[in-house]
């Protein structure tokens, strides 16, 4: 499912910084459903790390209501004025201009990715010899990728109202793939086969 996203916030990412009607509003519409993408991202990252290495989610029913009602609502506020309002053009780049519920977004967002982060750092301090590698490729991956990939398409934007390297952000997550694929061959990830 964390593929998956990763892959249409990729495509959506690329119609956000050129939109297929080259009109504000509708860069406007493709940076929302950019912001709607990655409301989910956030969440599914922290269900992997809190499930890894079980095959079954083993969270308890309440934390994952209330993630999931964090995720549905910033989701949602992310189609709307809610969390950008409009599009300005400084020097002739977007800037999208923040609403109301950005700082729901940035819980979401940047709140579930520092708890994801504080999981994996944990199970990897408990670990030992060749389990620990499995954590220490996972972890790192995670937390460059999605640093980068925070720091590039949000923090970037909102704060240092600069969009020049949102097109960076969908880069992040080769990262990623990177780690994941050395921890498959060098340490038997998620019990894959060397083919």
């Amino acid at each position: 499912i964390l593929s998956l996203l990763i892959d249409v916030y990729i495509v959506v990412n690329y119609l956000s910084l050129h939109p297929p009607i080259p009109t504000a509003d509708n860069q406007l519409f493709w940076i929302r459903m950019v912001m709607m993408l990655t409301s989910f991202i956030s969440p599914v990252t922290l269900l992997l790390v809190h499930t890894f290495p079980n095959e079954h989610i083993r969270m308890k029913r309440l934390p994952l209501l209330l993630i999931g009602l964090l995720a549905l609502s910033s989701g949602t506020a992310s189609t709307t004025s809610l969390v950008f309002q409009a599009l300005e053009y400084p020097g002739g780049h977007p800037i999208p201009i923040p609403g109301p519920a950005i700082p729901l977004f940035f819980l979401d967002f940047v709140g579930l990715f520092l708890v994801s982060f504080g999981i994996l750092i944990s199970r990897y301090r408990h670990q030992i010899n060749k389990e620990r590698g499995k954590y220490l490729y996972l972890l790192l991956g995670t937390i460059i990728s999605f640093s980068l990939t925070s720091f590039f398409t949000v923090i970037m934007v909102v704060i240092f109202k600069n969009s020049d390297f949102v097109i960076f952000g969908p880069l992040s997550p080769v990262i990623l793939m990177a780690f994941i694929a050395y921890a498959i061959v060098r340490y038997g990830l998620f019990d894959i086969k060397t083919i």
